[in-house]
This record gives structure tokens, C-alpha cells and sequence, in this order.
């Protein structure tokens, strides 16, 4: 099954098990909802935060872990997300180690171009 058709539908008919896009909404609402607390000045709006944050970060998870047909820039990409939302929440919160998530989620796209760089470069020519 392709990405195209599990995001489609709504849910899995056989096992009536909802896809994991559902993650994806409800770390938006979660986000919307942040917002709104903190505009009007709400309690409990680095809580909205953080909830949004962690749902990203499974989503993220997931989408690596079960989907099929990845290519190497999804691969980079889905490693630098798990990096760089734990370092996000840790820095918003204050604390300790947030800098050591967020330099790795940095030397991330570093890799990505080097590998790039070196399969140009070993690459046969025919």
C-alpha cells in the first residue's frame, strides 16, 4: 500500500484501525489551541505545547517506522524532526541538554549533503 492511499482514507475498513495522519491533526489542534490560550492570556498554554510537540514527534516517528518506498531525503529528514522537537521542548522548558539535541538536528543536513556529494562522486560513469 502507498503513502498516497493510507493518508486517503479515512480509515482501515478490515481492521478498523484510523491511520496515523490522525496524529498530525490533533498535534495541530493542540497547537491551534496553544495559541489561543496564550493570546487571551489562558493558563496551561505550555501545555498545549508541549502535547502538540510530542504528537509531532510519534507522527514523525511512525511515518518512518511503517511507511514504505522512503527515499534518502525522507530518511534525513524524518532523523532530523526526532532530533530537533525534543531539542525545541527542552530549550522552551529551560532545560539541560537542550543545545545537544538541537547541534546534532544542525549536523544533520550536513550529512545528508555529504552523502549526496560522495555517491556524485563514486558514481560510474558509463
Amino acid at each position: 500500500m502507498k503513502e498516497e492511499e493510507i493518508l486517503d482514507k479515512p480509515f482501515d475498513k478490515k481492521t478498523g484501525i484510523r491511520p496515523i495522519n490522525w496524529i498530525f491533526y490533533l498535534a495541530s489542534l493542540f497547537l491551534i489551541l496553544r495559541f489561543l490560550f496564550y493570546y487571551q492570556n489562558w493558563p496551561y498554554s505550555d501545555y498545549f505545547f508541549v502535547a502538540a510537540a510530542i504528537c509531532y514527534e510519534v507522527f514523525s516517528l511512525l511515518r518512518l517506522i511503517y511507511y514504505p518506498d522512503k527515499t534518502l531525503f525522507q530518511y534525513y529528514s524524518y532523523i532530523f524532526f526526532i532530533l530537533v522537537i525534543p531539542g525545541f521542548i527542552m530549550d522552551y522548558m529551560h532545560w539541560a541538554g537542550a543545545d545537544i539535541f538541537l547541534y546534532a538536528a544542525a549536523f544533520v543536513p550536513v550529512l545528508f549533503f555529504s552523502h549526496l556529494l560522495i555517491s556524485r562522486m563514486t558514481r560510474k560513469k558509463e
